[in-house]
């Protein structure tokens, strides 16, 4: 009974850090490319080196490898922490960088507890 219950919680827990994944990519394009647009002159190189770390770990996240996840929550902590300095020193989109500490610190969670239960459930 407990490993039907385990095999819910790890899916339910995949489908939430994909959907906050996939959200905080989508928030960070949307703040380089509408809200806070660099002035430089290749915004397309910007955006791809902020986004590789990221959509490095697209291919495995979705094949549901659990190390993959350990990755992404070291590869968040850096996301979090220039959105905290983003959200303190920004006058314009501040707002944003607090939205993207929260997708990431949620994400965060999630991904931790994602992994928890995989390993649990090998057990």
């Amino acid at each position: 009974m407990e490993k039907v219950q385990d095999g819910q919680r790890v899916r339910l827990l995949w489908i939430l850090s994909v959907t906050l994944y996939c959200l905080l990519i989508m928030t960070m394009s949307v703040e380089h490319w509408m809200l806070v647009a660099p002035a430089l002159d290749s915004p397309w190189l910007i955006w791809s080196i902020r986004l590789a770390p990221l959509l490095v770990l697209a291919p495995s996240i979705f094949r549901r490898y659990a190390r993959s996840f350990v990755w992404l929550c070291f590869v968040l902590l850096f996301y979090f922490s220039s959105s905290v300095v983003y959200g303190c020193t920004r006058q314009t989109g501040a707002w944003l960088s607090w939205v993207l500490v929260a997708l990431c610190a949620g994400l965060f969670t999630s991904a931790l507890l994602y992994v928890r239960c995989v390993y649990r459930s090998r057990s």
